[in-house]
């Protein structure tokens, strides 16, 4: 589902999906055992999600609940 188009949808709310962190960013646990060609697809669809937010009609809020590691804008 869009989430963008959907105008029953007023603003979107990103959370981690786990107990330690929030991360934006590589897992470099799993980058260790990756092929050469992995790194490049993942860093694109991170730069694609990056644009779908960048470019939302909504407003998007990042909960962040601990400590979050990952860009600096």
């Amino acid at each position: 589902m869009d989430f963008r188009s959907n105008s029953g949808v007023g603003v979107i709310i990103l959370t981690g999906a786990g107990e330690k962190s929030f991360i934006g960013g590589a897992d470099i646990t799993e980058m260790s055992s990756a092929s050469a060609t992995e790194p490049v697809a993942s860093a694109r669809r991170g730069q694609e999600l990056t644009n779908v937010i960048e470019s939302s009609p909504k407003p998007v809020i990042a909960v962040i609940e601990r400590f979050y590691a990952g860009w600096r804008l």
